[in-house]
């Protein structure tokens, strides 16, 4: 067609390559076959039954659309022919929008599956018509531009007259695979063939019409193997898995319950059954039914939300719905995302179902978006905020879906609870189509499903178990009181905030509880120190302790030395009283006798050379006397073994006198005050002297040494006649009887004193050494639980700072 004011001018031309690059526009095949469904569901053709067959022609196999819908005339298929031309948008019927609108869908799709070869017959109005679409015979002719033959006949088989109706019959029966008028006409047939084997004429004078599409020379690949696979299955199409390019290594034979990988990737009867929301239309694959499927009435726990976008004017000014529910089909889950009644996005995953764990795993999703413009391809939307805005928003109800369904406020990752696999998910409701009237009806919980289930049995309307919708002139049950669970109440949110309330709070009464510890290990720590301090007190206590008790065995061990003394003056005072002389002055009756006579004995034998240094008073070496010691001798006082001790006086006080420094106990007894020797009679021992005394060599005086602990007695020397004889008895006297009882009193009183102190001592450091045991075992435990106590709060702090890492306060929570 020519617009006015447009002579004269060059248009523009298609080139036929042009068919090719528009066909690429589908990199998944089904998408190509959901053109051709689309054109017999739109309004303008509103078909009721499409069968898409697999046909073998001379020319190999073949793909066959054909519909029982208003059908086209010359002037319609002329139309369809031409590129982005669509007045789809301009029809206008109630509840079901055309789906088609860039006029692009037959074009693309045809192209995309054959060799861009296909052939259309359809039936309208009383005419036949016939257009031929075809790359090859382009080829052939070498055609500049793009060309499209069609012809028209009436009834009666009889051609009607137009300009180009002579040379397009002739290019088709040239270069399409139907060589004779007679071939054509029997496609013709099969359209009213497929009208009575649907049973669909419903009145004997309603006309047969409807479409049939002829695709041949099917894709192939360089080993010329097809694109679809026709064997696999009798009653569907496959992709070939050499060009199933998304799932590539997808297995047929699988169960469709098994496996991961949605069946309608592979399989145009699963495709099929969910490529409209709402089906109105009945498609049969390979002369087989396809269970067409209400998805939003087919679900489990089914809820209904609302989504309004911003900066949208919508059409009904009402809020979007969203249905949720769970899928008896348990690997299939997503949202199922449509426009105008026909499926774009299947099975997307939004919120929750993007996670690495099994949260939103079975929840199906149904939304339509008439608000959002599709791709060309209808596999897509386009990319908007506004779709990016619904994505989020899909996102976010699904996930208020799974917490109220499954979700667990408590625990640390929310919702983390998935369903049972082993348990069987039931639809809440049957829902069936009337194969006559295409109507829906809801069947009662006590229905038979047996003949619903079945896929080649029809039902009809007065199968209906429910009398008010049990004829097919009743409407259908309006879809938004169709169950009693619109009215979708969200309380998770509630739950969830009362939750991070009492998380909340449990984690201030456990803050509170540890502080309360840590002052109390703070406590603990004080004490333990002060416990310390008192063990180093103590351990000081006892060294002193320890010293002074070894000063005691000291003294212990003195008293002993001092008894042993008493003990020998004793014995000796009383040798003293009996007047027997002491060893040391005993005289040898052999050798008093050898004296008297004048005779020496072996010890007195004089040597002559000593005996004259004798004569002459010079002393020998044998008899040379100490000069100190001979001075001792001359004034009475005692030798070695009786000297006093020098720290004592010599005064009428020594009783009172004290130690200056600790040692040996002295011998106070053999301190004898030379005054009160002079005093006291001592009585006189006895000696024999003889009428003449020989002359005693110094060899003779060389007697043995007297103990310690009895006085020197002194020897009588015959060579000095001028000594007196009070002299030699003052000599010979020793310390009064009395003297010694009083000292030896005053002994046994200090020694008393020193046993009591010793005994207290001891006592003392006993019970200063079971009070260090006693510390030391409250000081050994007091630690161990110090220890575990600190290690416990190291780990509980960093268990703390673990979880506030990954869980924040709630913003809800901020003002608390």
């Amino acid at each position: 067609m020519e617009g006015q004011g447009l002579k004269g001018i060059r248009q523009i031309q298609t080139h036929p390559n042009y068919l090719q690059s528009n066909s690429t526009s589908h990199k998944w095949p089904f998408s190509a076959v959901a053109e051709l469904i689309d054109n017999a569901y739109d309004p303008d053709a509103r078909a009721s039954n499409l069968d898409i067959n697999y046909e073998s022609f001379c020319s190999g196999p073949c793909l066959t659309f054909t519909d029982d819908g208003n059908g086209l005339d010359a002037e319609g298929m002329h139309k369809m022919f031409c590129l982005g031309y669509s007045h789809k948008k301009d029809i206008d019927v109630p509840k079901h929008l055309a789906v088609g609108q860039y006029g692009n869908g037959f074009k693309s799709g045809s192209m995309r599956l054959g060799r861009q070869d296909a052939i259309v017959f359809s039936i309208k109005n009383n005419t036949k018509t016939i257009g031929f679409m075809s790359q090859t015979f382009l080829e052939n002719t070498e055609a500049a531009t793009v060309v499209v033959p069609i012809v028209s006949w009436n009834l009666a088989n009889q051609i009607i007259p137009s300009a180009d109706a002579e040379p397009s019959l002739r290019a088709i029966l040239e270069h399409s695979i139907f060589t004779t008028t007679k071939e054509l006409f029997e496609q013709f047939e099969k359209i009213s063939e497929q009208m009575t084997l649907h049973k669909r004429t419903r009145m004997n004078s309603e006309r047969v019409k409807g479409t049939r599409i002829i695709i041949y020379n099917l894709k192939k690949d360089a080993s010329n193997r097809l694109e679809f696979d026709f064997m696999k299955e009798v009653n569907d199409i496959i992709i070939a898995e050499e060009y199933d390019l998304t799932h590539p290594a997808v297995s047929m034979d699988e169960p469709d319950d098994e496996s991961d990988i949605p069946k309608h990737t592979y399989s145009l009867r699963a495709y099929c059954s969910i490529l409209y929301m709402k089906p109105k239309l009945h498609i049969y694959l390979r002369g087989k039914k396809v269970q067409t499927l209400f998805v939003e009435k087919s679900l489990s726990k089914t809820e209904r939300d609302t989504y309004k976008p911003k900066n949208v004017q919508l059409v009904p000014d009402k809020p979007i719905k969203i249905t949720f529910g769970f899928n008896p089909k348990k690997n299939q889950y997503g949202m199922l995302m449509y426009y105008k009644n026909r499926l774009i996005k299947p099975y997307e995953k939004v919120g929750y179902q993007l996670k690495p764990d099994q949260r939103g795993v079975g929840v199906l999703g149904v939304v339509e978006c008439n608000f959002i413009e599709p791709t060309h391809n209808k596999q897509d939307f386009l990319s908007s905020k506004v779709y990016s805005c619904l994505i989020k928003a899909l996102g976010e109800k699904l996930n208020d879906y799974w917490n109220e369904k499954m979700g667990n406020p408590v625990g640390e990752i929310v919702g983390l609870v998935s369903p049972n696999p082993e348990e069987d998910i039931h639809p809440d409701d049957n829902w069936v189509q009337c194969d006559r009237c295409d109507k829906w009806r809801k069947l009662p919980p006590n229905a038979n499903l047996e003949v619903v289930e079945q896929e080649d049995v029809e039902w009809f309307c007065e199968m209906n178990p429910d009398s008010h919708h049990s004829r097919c002139d009743i409407a259908e049950e309006p879809e938004d009181v169709d169950d009693a669970r619109s009215s979708y109440k969200k309380t998770f949110k509630k739950r969830q905030q009362a939750a991070q309330v009492a998380d909340y709070q449990r984690k201030k009464d456990e803050d509170a509880r540890k502080r309360q510890e840590r002052a109390k290990i703070n406590e603990e720590k004080k004490r333990l120190q002060q416990e310390k301090v008192q063990l180093v007190v103590v351990e000081q206590q006892v060294a002193t302790q320890e010293q002074q008790a070894k000063q005691a065995k000291e003294m212990e061990k003195l008293r002993q030395q001092l008894a042993l003394q008493e003990k020998q003056l004793r014995e000796q005072e009383l040798q003293i009283q009996q007047g027997i002389p002491g060893p040391s002055t005993q005289a040898d009756p052999e050798q008093e006798l050898q004296i008297q006579q004048g005779i020496p004995g072996p010890s007195t034998q004089a040597d002559p050379e000593q005996e004259l240094q004798i004569q002459q008073g010079i002393p020998g070496s044998s008899t040379q006397a100490d000069p100190e010691q001979e001075l001792q001798i001359q004034q009475g006082i005692p030798g070695p073994s009786t000297q006093a001790d020098p720290t004592y006086s010599d005064g009428e006080d020594d009783d009172d006198a004290q130690p200056t420094a600790p040692g040996p106990i002295p011998n106070k007894i053999t301190k004898v005050n030379s005054r009160a020797k002079r005093q006291m009679p001592q009585p006189v021992t006895p000696r024999v002297t003889p009428a003449k005394q020989p002359r005693i060599t110094p060899s003779a005086c060389n007697r043995p040494s007297m103990p310690t602990s009895s006085p020197p007695t002194p020897l009588v020397n015959p060579q000095s006649p001028s000594q007196p004889p009070q002299e030699q008895a003052e000599q010979n006297e020793g310390p009064s009887v009395n003297e010694l009882t009083v000292k030896l009193e005053d002994c046994w009183e200090k020694i008393e004193d020193l046993q009591s102190q010793l005994d207290k001592e001891t006592s003392d450091v006993n019970n200063l050494k079971g009070k260090l045991n006693s510390l030391q075992t409250s000081m050994s435990v007091s630690t161990k639980v110090f220890e575990e106590k600190k290690i416990c709060g190291k780990l509980n702090l960093r268990r703390s700072r673990y979880m506030q890492k990954r869980s924040r306060k709630p913003r809800s929570l901020r003002k608390i």
